[in-house]
């Protein structure tokens, strides 16, 4: 994973770049930009404009297109963001939404919590006549991390929820229906838990 920010004034500009091995969930290659921009009287609200590439190992890719403000009320930041992911092949369009609600101080300890809902659509091609797909999700993530030595240790738990409102039962329809439990991963930092461009 690498991860890039620039600041020029009251904008800046974040990306992310990301790949790993073989797997029938996770994706194998994944790009993210960001476009941020302080806004409000004492410049503690942050309007963000993101675009998101992902190539997975089979035929499938997602184009994500977002839009969302963010709050940083002292130690508290609390986020809203929609998105419009697009998965080819197909063109399958579908909406979901996130709210994130983050405490701590940049540089010694955060606990963030987040909610996402809404739909994932795809055309499921291990059939032997391709069916478009769309799925209810929902998602929690709750996490708690620490800075020492300039990196992160993070503990946290994410649970997925996926209900399908297709007949298509098989093992293919469920590729993102992901049920994971990741503790004491170290990420490279520190976070950064204030200013324009922060990201959860």
């Amino acid at each position: 994973l690498r991860k890039a920010i620039r600041r020029c004034g009251s904008a800046a500009t974040g990306r992310r770049v990301a790949a790993g091995t073989n797997s029938e969930y996770l994706p194998q290659f994944r790009a993210d930009h960001d476009f941020n921009l302080r806004i409000g009287p004492q410049k503690n609200f942050v309007w963000v404009v993101g675009g998101t590439y992902i190539q997975y190992f089979d035929i499938h890719r997602d184009y994500i297109l977002s839009t969302g403000l963010s709050a940083y009320l002292g130690k508290w930041v609390a986020e809203y963001r929609v998105f419009r992911n697009i998965s080819d092949p197909g063109s399958q369009v579908s909406y979901s939404q996130s709210f994130g609600l983050s405490y701590g101080e940049d540089g010694r300890q955060w606990t963030n919590g987040k909610f996402s809902f809404g739909r994932q659509a795809y055309l499921a091609t291990a059939i032997e006549t391709p069916e478009s797909v769309n799925n209810n999700s929902v998602l929690a993530t709750l996490g708690h991390g620490a800075t020492a030595g300039g990196w992160e240790k993070i503990m946290g738990y994410s649970g997925n929820s996926v209900t399908s409102s297709s007949r298509i039962l098989t093992r293919s329809t469920e590729r993102r229906s992901v049920c994971s439990r990741n503790f004491d991963q170290l990420v490279p930092g520190p976070r950064k838990a204030t200013g324009c461009g922060a990201s959860g």
